[in-house]
């Protein structure tokens, strides 16, 4: 998973691996992964479909 989560951080040009660690374990467990950062989200929005943004939960 944190071969994973660097992978995702990398990608996303992230400095850091801590919201890219939650993505990978959503991306593991197939859920969903609700995120308050709105710089990780709005990097990974377009390809990484599961993550959503804390503020337009439902």
């Amino acid at each position: 998973m944190i071969k994973r989560a660097r992978e995702i951080a990398r990608q996303f040009n992230q400095p850091n691996i801590y919201d890219s660690l939650y993505a990978a374990l959503a991306e593991l467990r197939v859920c969903e992964f609700w995120t308050a950062d709105k710089a990780f989200y709005d990097a990974v929005k377009a390809r990484l479909s599961f993550v959503k943004y804390l503020p337009d939960y439902p």
